[in-house]
């Protein structure tokens, strides 16, 4: 019956100290020993990972801490600018209100000039002014004239 062997790759040094081995039970030993060594590495390094996530978990709770605390300053800090500015701001909104209301009467102003306006008789306009422009071309002497016409009408 022939053996069934299997190829694994190990260092030459591992490989060298095997082949000096006289017997099967060195052979096993040191395997034995290799894996025992093998646990024992992996075992702390187990426990080193346990340590690095107790420290992580310490990092980010005290990271959390911190944001809540920056996060909650922030939010003091805001409710002091608003509260800052609301005085300003009604200060702002009263005179705000005040120009509003000295618009609105504006506009009534000029809403009733402008309906005034529209029911102006332009040709009565029209007339006045060519009277006008003709009052300003005459002489000085025409214009006594004319004053002395309208005052003893």
């Amino acid at each position: 019956m022939s053996e069934d062997k299997e190829l694994i790759w190990v260092s030459k040094e591992l490989a060298e100290e095997y082949k000096r081995l006289d017997t099967d039970i060195e052979k096993s030993n040191m395997v034995n020993e290799i894996i025992r060594k093998k646990r024992i590495d992996i075992n702390d390094d187990l426990e080193y990972l346990e340590e690095d996530l107790i420290r992580f978990k310490g990092f980010a709770l005290s990271y959390a801490s911190k944001f809540q605390e920056a996060y909650k300053e922030q939010g003091l800090k805001i409710e002091k600018i608003w509260d800052d500015c609301q005085e300003p701001i009604e200060k702002v909104r009263a005179e705000t209100n005040k120009v509003k209301k000295e618009i609105g009467g504006i506009l009534d102003v000029i809403k009733n000039i402008s309906h005034s306006l529209e029911n102006l008789d332009t040709y009565k306009l029209e007339s006045i002014i060519k009277i006008i422009d003709k009052y300003n071309m005459m002489t000085d002497e025409d214009k006594e004239i004319f004053s002395l016409i309208l005052n003893n009408r």
